[in-house]
């Protein structure tokens, strides 16, 4: 396996456990924490972490 394929996969992990750290945490949120202002937060946090995820998805696949 070459260098370039090993990073591609190295990123494609990081990827996968950003997204499970982003909605384990959100939902930890919004299940357990009774504010208001707090869940708004979390909506925030999963909406930039979702758009940025999509972003870096689209440049790896655009290198890979």
């Amino acid at each position: 396996m070459d260098k370039n394929k090993i990073m591609w996969w190295l990123n494609v992990i990081a990827i996968i456990a950003w997204v499970f750290a982003t909605v384990i945490t959100c939902a930890g949120v919004w299940n357990y924490c009774p504010e208001a202002f707090v869940k708004v937060v979390a909506v925030a946090l999963f909406l930039g972490n979702g758009y940025a995820i999509y972003c870096m998805a689209r440049e790896l696949k655009k290198n890979e």
